[in-house]
């Protein structure tokens, strides 16, 4: 499992890491080359995001619970997932937390 979440944090970073280093604000305003910073308000699950890219998520404050897939998980500061391409994802704060605030990225897959 550690060497699963060890690939996973690995494979996040990338994402980041192509859409930090891609951004270009005044130029290109294409999603998969932007990272995003979002604010979850909602304790029940929106309509699920599905994109032709990859997007890596990293929370940064709040708790509440991921879905991706299938999977559903729990989610709180440092958390850190990928939604691979195609793959419905969606987000909700536990009904005890404040907003969850994420930052976000889309990468090539």
């Amino acid at each position: 499992m550690k060497s699963r979440k060890f690939l996973s944090l690995m494979a996040i970073a990338a994402v980041f890491a192509f859409g930090f280093a891609s951004c270009n604000n005044d130029d290109d305003d294409t999603p998969e080359k932007k990272e995003y910073t979002g604010i979850y308000f909602m304790d029940t699950y929106n309509e699920p995001g599905i994109h032709d890219d990859q997007e890596g998520f990293y929370v940064v404050e709040g708790s509440g619970q991921a879905r991706v897939g299938d999977d559903e998980f729990d989610i709180r500061p440092g958390s850190a997932f990928i939604a691979a391409k195609g793959v419905p994802h969606s987000i909700k704060r536990n009904p005890d937390s404040g907003p969850i605030k994420v930052v976000w990225s889309h990468g090539p897959v």
